[in-house]
């Protein structure tokens, strides 16, 4: 395993560690920018995808100047998604985004987050939605068409195997109208 920064002007290389190949990148790459900045002195923006952003990492980078995806797995992420309606964001000069600013403390460190509606995006997230409602639709049919096959050896057994499928269901339906 390589780390490497390169130069955003022509990916020129301005450093490199071997790294061991059974590392996180989220767990080593604040450590690898901070060595990078001691390493390195001019004006830089150290640029990373979402491994880049962590409690630790944000701590090991305070005093630099960074740009990173915020994973939507943070809970602050999540719910600054669904407290914004399509009408409190700013279309974009690009055709098919709007965005809003808004700041955060995650960390401790005090941030600017942009978040970045894209048209194309909800539109393929929502075909993607719709193909796994299609899927459950026709696994739980068969699930349905199984039972009503079978014969039960009583109504008692068949109402505890009926009301378990639909036990099984339930999470399913929530998950994918959550989702919508």
């Amino acid at each position: 395993m390589i780390d490497l920064i390169v130069s955003g002007d022509g990916d020129v290389p301005l450093f490199l560690k071997v790294g061991d190949g059974n590392e996180a990148d989220k767990a080593v790459f604040g450590q690898i920018a901070r060595e990078f900045k001691k390493q390195v002195y001019f004006d830089s923006l150290i640029v990373g995808d979402s491994a880049l952003y962590s409690k630790e990492n944000l701590k090991l980078m305070r005093e630099m100047r960074w740009l990173s995806r915020v994973p939507f797995s943070i809970k602050e992420a999540q719910k600054l998604v669904d407290s914004i309606s399509e009408k409190e964001l700013t279309d974009s000069k690009i055709l098919g985004y709007s965005w809003r600013e808004t700041s955060s403390n995650y960390g401790g460190i005090e941030q600017r987050w942009l978040l970045v509606e894209s048209q194309a995006r909800q539109e393929s997230d929502l075909k993607k939605l719709e193909k796994k409602i299609e899927q459950e639709k026709n696994s739980a049919q068969e699930k349905i068409r199984q039972l009503s096959r079978r014969e039960f050896e009583n109504r008692a057994v068949a109402l505890a195997i009926v009301k378990g499928l639909s036990d099984s269901l339930i999470p399913i339906l929530q998950s994918l109208t959550t989702e919508v």
